[in-house]
């Protein structure tokens, strides 16, 4: 009878490490949740943020290349060069994919080569035409940027939902463990088996 009991208090013993790890599991899923939560604010909504900002300031250079403003050009365009500037540090600090990296490569780029025709303004010709190309470039490169910001969210928002399923699914395993484990708890503390009288 006490190997009996043996075996049974080394089952449950068992049956409880698997319990503990589980919440091990669950804790490790919950810490993909919060990376994922933080990954879409961080990562991708901040980011958005940073996107749209430069848009408006290339917007900006963009009506001063309309208007041929050569004034925009010597009071404004160095403080927009300078938040650009600025504003490229503090999305170059975000967590980059690597399409994400190379996109914006390319726009820091664009951005040189538009600060190298802003610098021949005054010259004869005027590289209004050239500004306009690059501006439109600049404004191709963030559309692609925004996009990308879109699917990694999206990408993000699966992996989150995807963890949370498996804590869902651990957690119910756990409590009909836990009420199994119980229940032969139970069985097997006050369930006497009953002795057969032997006949000689």
């Amino acid at each position: 009878m006490k190997l009996t009991k043996l075996k049974w208090a080394g089952a449950l013993l068992f049956m409880m490490l698997v319990i503990i790890a589980t919440n091990f599991v669950d804790r490790h899923n919950f810490e993909k949740v919060q990376d994922s939560i933080n990954s879409i604010y961080k990562d991708r909504l901040v980011v958005n943020d940073i996107i749209f900002e430069i848009n408006l300031l290339l917007q900006e250079k963009e009506l001063a290349i309309l208007e041929q403003d050569e004034a925009f050009y010597g009071r404004r365009n160095k403080e927009i060069n300078t938040e650009i500037n600025q504003l490229l540090e503090d999305f170059k600090a975000t967590k980059l994919v690597p399409v994400e990296a190379t996109t914006l490569n390319d726009l820091e780029q664009n951005l040189d080569q538009l600060y190298r025709l802003e610098n021949k303004l005054g010259q004869a010709p005027q590289p209004y035409k050239e500004l306009q190309i690059k501006i439109n470039t600049l404004e191709t490169n963030l559309h692609s940027l925004a996009k990308i910001q879109l699917e990694e969210g999206r990408r993000q928002l699966f992996i989150g939902k995807k963890a949370i399923a498996s804590v869902d699914l651990y957690t119910k395993m756990e409590v009909y463990i836990l009420i199994f484990l119980a229940l032969l708890l139970l069985v097997t503390l006050f369930y006497r088996p009953k002795k057969t009288k032997t006949t000689n």
